[in-house]
């Protein structure tokens, strides 16, 4: 078996599988391990190789972006066309419903501070004086003399 060189992963068959592998969501880590080099390694093709470089970044580029493009079209749901072949091919047009659980996930990522089920309130109480100042999640509320 051959030692894996640049060289050898720098050709269009190997580009090909590099880029593969990016779009099936492999880690640089798995990469290497699939070439049968470090991972440091890989860093440092990267680096000397503008090709192999665009192919690990291009394909994961795209993968994320058919994914986000299935995400928006799930959430808001779409039309699509089913070939059938019962003699003659016939396109029929149906439609996907909106994905509720879609528009969670897109929402919660695109405006957390809206959409988040994870809420911070930050509060802290002084007591000067006999006046109560307490101040909950931003608002100052002052209670009346202590007694």
């Amino acid at each position: 078996m051959l030692k894996p060189t640049l060289e050898i992963w720098s050709d269009d068959d190997h580009l090909m599988l590099l880029t593969s592998w990016g779009r099936a969501g492999l880690s640089y880590k798995e990469i290497a391990a699939n070439i049968g080099i470090a991972r440091n390694t890989l860093i440092r093709w990267r680096k000397q190789n503008v090709q192999l470089d665009n192919a690990l970044n291009v394909s994961k580029d795209i993968a994320v972006a058919h994914v986000e493009n299935a995400l928006y079209r799930s959430a808001l749901g779409f039309r699509y066309a089913v070939v059938t072949n019962k003699g003659d091919v016939v396109w029929v047009t149906k439609f996907e419903k909106p994905n509720v659980g879609a528009q969670v996930f897109y929402l919660k990522n695109r405006k957390p501070r809206l959409w988040s089920d994870r809420k911070e309130v930050h509060h802290q109480a002084d007591i000067n004086n006999n006046n109560i100042v307490v101040k909950w999640g931003g608002e100052i509320v002052e209670a009346a003399d202590g007694d």
